[in-house]
């Protein structure tokens, strides 16, 4: 069985179970927010075995069979995570989280974009955002510009936008978890936990 393990899922997912737990202490009452948090964290495994719970009455943040670098564990919580897609014509008709059912990013060749799925209110408001074509959409997260675009064609429901960022693949996957996760009240101070 071990040997199906390790062809399954390959020697580095497998190296993830012999990992100590590591938990983060979580200084927030809002239950919401640390629900946001397990689903952002849940969305971007370390490895395929790997996985994320919320322990109430210690209240941390449990990492299982691998854990992210500290850098994202905090720019996930100190993330609002507020999107927000609008024509620079007239930016005060917009799409927010609510009209967005899906994010990704993908690579084609040498560019990275952010792929968008809209619900069908979501596909309304976003063609009175594009018409008339050859405007240039904007998508931002919290107050920073993470994708533009100018619209020559007709937009579906699935579309995908040209990444802003520095050509990081890792960074646009997670940007593009925080544009489809709901959105934190407030950021959560998280901070990890040595035991001895």
């Amino acid at each position: 069985m071990f040997i199906f393990l390790v062809f399954f899922v390959g020697c580095n997912d497998v190296s993830k179970i012999v990992e100590e737990d590591v938990a983060y202490e979580v200084k927030t009452s809002n239950l919401k927010d640390v629900e946001i948090l397990l689903d952002r964290f849940n969305r971007l495994p370390v490895s395929l075995l790997s996985s994320v719970v919320y322990d109430r009455e210690k209240e941390e943040l449990i990492f299982k069979r691998g854990v992210p670098d500290e850098e994202l564990v905090e720019f996930m919580a100190m993330t609002y995570g507020k999107p927000a897609i609008y024509s620079d014509e007239d930016p005060t008709i917009y799409l927010t989280n609510q009209h967005i059912k899906l994010a990704s990013a993908s690579d084609n060749a040498d560019s990275i974009f952010i792929q968008l799925g809209l619900t069908d209110e979501g596909l309304e408001q976003l063609h009175k955002i594009i018409y008339p074509l050859g405007k240039v959409i904007t998508v931002k997260l919290d107050e920073d510009v993470i994708a533009r675009a100018l619209v020559k064609q007709d937009l579906g429901k699935y579309f995908e936008v040209p990444f802003a960022g520095d050509g990081n693949l890792e960074r646009a996957e997670q940007l593009a978890v925080l544009i489809e996760s709901a959105t934190l009240s407030e950021p959560v101070l998280v901070e990890k936990i040595f035991r001895k």
